[in-house]
Formats: C-alpha cells, sequence, structure tokens
C-alpha cells in the first residue's frame, strides 16, 4: 500500500506512512515577540505558581491544551464536499403503523434522511429494538407514502445488512425507480458487530466484495459498507482511539475489496462518528478523520473524491438526569458536526435514553432534534462557509495532534494483525476499559463536570432509570441454529425477496464464527445517577430522602460557602441536609439519630475550636468541609473525610450512602 498504483490490491500488509502535508507555520518575529511578552506577563499574574499545572489542560489522550496558540495562515483546506447537507433522523422499534406515521412527520418537519433498523431474526429481544420488516410487504407498509426517490434511506450499521439491505433494494426495484435516483446506505459492517456482540465470521467479511462490486454496477448513488466507530465510543474510547479504530477497520474492509479497483472500493465506503459534549474537540475530530481518510485512499491509489462521513450524537455524553440539558447537548454536538465537516448529523431526540420504545420518545423531543437543524442553518449560516475552522491555530493544533496520535495507534493494530484480530485477542477491550478509567477518575475529582448530574442537580426531580440501548443483532444461538443458507449471489437474494420471501427463509448458517467478548456500555452520567436511584428506592420506602447535617461554626461569613457548596454536593447524591449551629450540636438529643455530620467553617476556626469539635465524637462519623492536614491532626483523628472541590466526590457520595443507611 505504500506505493499510489492501480494494484493496490496486491499489498496485503498495507505498510502505510502518514504524510504530513501542512506546513510548517513558522511564527514571525512579529508574534514571536507577542508571545513573549504575553508569557511574561502571564508569569507576573502567577506570581510564582507553575504554568503548566496551571494553565495547560490535557485531553484523555493526553494531548496538552495550552492557554494560547498563534494563527495559521498556510493550514490546507479540509472541508466537505458539494453535497448537501442531510437532516438525518432514526427508526428503531414500535409498530409499523406507528413509525409510518412519524417518518411521514419528520419528512413533512424538513428530514431528508431516515436510518431504519430492520429486525434480522424473529427472536424476541431482537423484535424488541428492531422494525419487523421481513417481507417487501412489511417495507411498503413501513414507507407508505414515502417518495424513495427524494430522500436518503440508510439502515443502522450491522453485519447482517447482507439480508435486509437486499429487501430494500428489493423494495426499490418494486418501486421501479431509476437506479440512479436511488440515495440508499445498506451499511454492512461486520466488525461493529463482533464488537458489539462479540460475534462475526469469516464468511461475513468476504461476501463484502460481492455486495460492493453488485451495488457499484447496478446503483451509481448507493454505498454497501459502513465504518462505524459509535460502538467504541459509546464503550469510552478516547478520540485519538475513535479515529485509529476507524483507520483500522477502513483497511480492514479495503482488504476484502482487494478483487475491485480502488476507486470503486473506497466509494463503497461511509463512514459514522459519534461527537460527544467538547465542541472545539469535536471539530478538531472531524477535520483529522476526512484528513486520514484522504491519505489512506492516496495510499490506495483512489482519486481524492469527497468522503461520505454522518456523525451521530454520542450516548455515552448525555443522561438521564435533568434530560432537557440533553438538548443543550445536542445542539452543541449538531453544530460542530457543520462545522467540522460532516456530510449530515443524526440528532438523537432529548428523552430518548428514558423511553421504552420509540413511541414513548415525545413528538416535542423529535420536532427539537429536527428543528435544531434549521435555526444553524438559516438562522445561524454554519453551512454558508465549508471549513470556518481552517487557520485556527488552536483547531490546527489538535486536529494535527489528533491525526498524530490515531495514527501511530493505527500502525500498532496493523502490526499486530488488524482490527479483527484486535477485536478478538482483546486489545481494544483493554484500551477501552483504560481510556473508561480515565473518564470517570476526571468525574470523580471534578476536572470534568456534567451540568444536572455532578454538578447543579435538580434535587425535586424523580430519576428514572436508562434504557440499554441495544442494536438489533442476531445472537450467536440463533444464527447458529438456523439451518437455511442465502442464495449464492445477491442478485438471486434480491430476486427472491422482490417476488415475496421473507428474510426469514434466509438466515445464514456460519461455519466458521468467531465469538469473542463484546465491549461494554459507558455513559459519563451513569455511576452519579444511580446515586440518586439509590436515594430514590430509599425514599419510597421511608417516605424521606436520606439526610446529613451539617454542623455550623461561626458568623454566617466563615460557613456561608462551604453550606452552601455541601448542599449541592450531596444533592448530587440525593442527599438532603439540614445546618445546625455546633453549641446546638451539642445539646441537642436529636442530633443523636444523625448518622453523619459534616463541620462547615473556615480553616481558622476549625483550629481554634478543636477541642470542641473532638466533644462530638462518639459513634457517629464526622467530615469536614475543606481541605486542610493541619485540621484533621489537631482534631485528634475525629474527622474522618473531608469535602472539597478535588476530593473523591463518587467515592465520598457512596460511602456516604452507606453510613446513612440507604440499600446500594
Amino acid at each position: 500500500m505504500a506505493d499510489n498504483t492501480n494494484t493496490w490490491h496486491q499489498n496485503t500488509d498495507f505498510d502505510l506512512h502518514r504524510k504530513d502535508d501542512r506546513e510548517a507555520d513558522s511564527d514571525t518575529d512579529r508574534n514571536a515577540d507577542r508571545n513573549a511578552d504575553w508569557r511574561n506577563s502571564v508569569d507576573k499574574l502567577l506570581a510564582g505558581a507553575d504554568f503548566e499545572k496551571t494553565l495547560v489542560s490535557s485531553t484523555f489522550d493526553d494531548i496538552k491544551i495550552q492557554p494560547l496558540y498563534s494563527q495559521c495562515p498556510n493550514a490546507p483546506f479540509i472541508g466537505r464536499g458539494d453535497e448537501s447537507w442531510s437532516i438525518q433522523q432514526s427508526y428503531k422499534n414500535g409498530t409499523l403503523e406507528h413509525v409510518n406515521r412519524q417518518i411521514l412527520s419528520d419528512l413533512s418537519g424538513g428530514v431528508t434522511s431516515i436510518e431504519l433498523t430492520l429486525a434480522r431474526s424473529s427472536d424476541q429481544s431482537s423484535a424488541r429494538s428492531s422494525l419487523a420488516c421481513h417481507r417487501i410487504d412489511d417495507l411498503q407498509q413501513l414507507l407508505n407514502g414515502v417518495h424513495p426517490e427524494m430522500i436518503r434511506i440508510s439502515l443502522t450499521p450491522a453485519s447482517d445488512n447482507r439480508l435486509t439491505g437486499a429487501l430494500l433494494l428489493a423494495y426499490y426495484h418494486q418501486q421501479k425507480i431509476a437506479p440512479e435516483n436511488i440515495y440508499c446506505a445498506l451499511n454492512i459492517d461486520p466488525l461493529k458487530t463482533q464488537a458489539e456482540t462479540g460475534y462475526c465470521s469469516q464468511s461475513t467479511l468476504s461476501s463484502l466484495a460481492e455486495y460492493a462490486s453488485y451495488c457499484a454496477k447496478q446503483f451509481p448513488n448507493t454505498t454497501s459498507i459502513c465504518v462505524d466507530s459509535s460502538v467504541y465510543h459509546n464503550a469510552g474510547c478516547t478520540e485519538a482511539q475513535e479515529l485509529a479504530y476507524i483507520l483500522a477497520t477502513t483497511v480492514e474492509y479495503l482488504r476484502a475489496l482487494r478483487s475491485l479497483d480502488a476507486d470503486t472500493a473506497c466509494n463503497q465506503l461511509r463512514f459514522r462518528i459519534a461527537l460527544d459534549n467538547d465542541f472545539f474537540i469535536n471539530i478538531a475530530k472531524l477535520r483529522a478523520l476526512r484528513e486520514l481518510l484522504r491519505q489512506i485512499k492516496e495510499s490506495c491509489g483512489a482519486q481524492p473524491t469527497n468522503t461520505l462521513i454522518d456523525a451521530v450524537s454520542g450516548s455515552r455524553s448525555l443522561s438521564t438526569l435533568d434530560e432537557s440539558v440533553n438538548i443543550l447537548r445536542i445542539s452543541s454536538q449538531t453544530a460542530a458536526a457543520m462545522v467540522g465537516g460532516a456530510s449530515g448529523f443524526n440528532s438523537a431526540p432529548y428523552d430518548h435514553l428514558t423511553s421504552n420504545t420509540e413511541k414513548d420518545i415525545s413528538d416535542k423531543s423529535r420536532r427539537l432534534a429536527r428543528n435544531t437543524h434549521h435555526v444553524l442553518i438559516e438562522e445561524s449560516g454554519l453551512l454558508k462557509v465549508n471549513d470556518p475552522t481552517r487557520g485556527s491555530g488552536y483547531i490546527e493544533a489538535l486536529t494535527g495532534e489528533f491525526s498524530k496520535s490515531a495514527w501511530a495507534l493505527f500502525q500498532q493494530i496493523e502490526s499486530a494483525g488488524g482490527m479483527q484480530q484486535a477485536l478478538t485477542s482483546g486489545v481494544i477491550a483493554e484500551q477501552i476499559n483504560d481510556s473508561c478509567v480515565k473518564r470517570t477518575d476526571a468525574l470523580r475529582t471534578g476536572k470534568s463536570t456534567i451540568i444536572g448530574v455532578t454538578e447543579f442537580p435538580n434535587q425535586n426531580e424523580i430519576p428514572l432509570p436508562a434504557e440499554a440501548a441495544k442494536e438489533a443483532v442476531n445472537s450467536v444461538a440463533a444464527v447458529n441454529t438456523s439451518t437455511a443458507t442465502t442464495p449464492a449471489t445477491v442478485p438471486a437474494l434480491v430476486s427472491a425477496l422482490s417476488a415475496g420471501e421473507s428474510t426469514l427463509d434466509y438466515q445464514t448458517c456460519y461455519s466458521d464464527p468467531i465469538i469473542t467478548e463484546p465491549l461494554g456500555r459507558f455513559r459519563d452520567a451513569q455511576l452519579f445517577e444511580e446515586l440518586r436511584l439509590r436515594s430514590h428506592a430509599y425514599e419510597n420506602t421511608n417516605s424521606s430522602l436520606p439526610e446529613v447535617t451539617l454542623i455550623t461554626l461561626g458568623s454566617r461569613k466563615d460557613y456561608a460557602a462551604r453550606t452552601g457548596f455541601c448542599k449541592g454536593f450531596f444533592a448530587v447524591a440525593g442527599i438532603q441536609t439540614k445546618s445546625v449551629e455546633i453549641i446546638d450540636a451539642l445539646k441537642s438529643e436529636q442530633l443523636k439519630s444523625s448518622k453523619l455530620l459534616v463541620l462547615c467553617s473556615s480553616d481558622k476556626l476549625y483550629l481554634d475550636n478543636a477541642e470542641m469539635i473532638k466533644s462530638l465524637s462518639d459513634t457517629r462519623a464526622i467530615w469536614i468541609a475543606g481541605n486542610n492536614p493541619e485540621v484533621l491532626s489537631k482534631t485528634g483523628g475525629v474527622i474522618s473525610e473531608s469535602v472539597h472541590l478535588r476530593c473523591d466526590k463518587l467515592g465520598l457520595l457512596n460511602k456516604a450512602l452507606d453510613l446513612l443507611g440507604v440499600p446500594a
């Protein structure tokens, strides 16, 4: 793959070496002097404090974020092509009649692309998370009133889209739509299915070339294969990891397509990437992906045609608590997708995590999801400039760092045998687990925050458990016990389904399954949401929330700030607080029932009243608001924990619930 020749398929080792085409941005003397003056001014204001620790932060890939960047006037253009923006919406379950009404409502509201999750088996678990379309008549009922030649219809990326994709092509054939007017994405993605379910088959990978060749010849505007990174994103990976997994999967699929010419193979690929809550990181990640994929194409000898990159809302960034804040998160993701150069965005309804079915998702949330696109396009004009962040020092630096880190990890995966081998051996799961630990630690210590969950919680809100969002996939048992086999060719399968046969008649029995441990699901807010669910269950049993007593010392100016902090701190776990002055605490018999006391005052008053604080000691736990080791030593070990900005919030709140007798 190192040579740009038309015999790219003869090279199977993909010995890729990344070329960085961006010109070195040598600062002018004036910029250098200005930066030096700025640094001198900052050092004076820091008054001896460490510059790196105070003003430099890091991403989860250990990429440093500087407080100041210089402009990059020679940065290359990285942007989408001239295709129109795609406003996407997904449909995963519900009756065909209900989903049909939703589709027609969304299309009339401006949606231009619909994504369908079609059932791939008769298994009940699959039926609950997919649409029961097994015959062409079912698809006709689902799409009644829809003009398929006017929109793009895609399938949720999965391995067995070979069957449901053939059904969709049969539907187009039955509708007598000219092939050039069919805008469709079959989104066959076997490695995503392996990552998500632990199951894959070499037969699936080997059939990719047949589908790609058939679609390329018969349907010029249809893509057959998808590289979807959302499964890794929602398992908790970092930005560089997500980009590397896309590259490694792309190369794996290109190997499977080596019987085709380079341009045909590359043009049959569509890409899907999930977005998080950091606006600028989302932009840089999208730009880095487009640049990296361009270099993959160049290495294959393919023409540098536009790459189709869809973006979706990452479920790991959303919350079930104060879920209306999800509107802001998804709006930020939509804007980042437009600015970063995605081809379209699939906006999740803000309440989809707490909805049992598609029917439970409110019309309001679906309307807001699609109208966000219209506001950003028509009122903000975000699509009027292609690659608007080009030349921004911050964005260009992030783009370059993500590209560099992702390429290095991609090379490691290639050296270890490729993406499928990395999934099978557990290397990918191990890398993502390390990332999850970093993400959780950042939330524990307050380096990362989630509004409405880890900060500024609404204590009057009744928490709802999140539904486990499962993609519709066949279980390993269902596939292995199937006895029928698919026809040998794609045209034969399309013809059979066009004649009215069911996809259930063609569930394939594989003789070469690869079975591994699937990746887990990770959401940033989940561990903190579980704290609230514990307190809510306690309230249902005891008719009151668990309570912590705040012991105040001194005047209001001494304790007000720390009592306010503690109220918000414990509210994160659904724990209510009451304040009592220390003199009253010493006299009150009622406080003997309090299982956890938290002292709130200034460090000076803690030290001045150390002996009085010791007198509070009995069987109750005593904590303190603040972070002064001297206070802990002078109070004779009475105080067991300190509540402060950088404490282990998750650990302390779990410990508080345990002390208060709240069942896990």
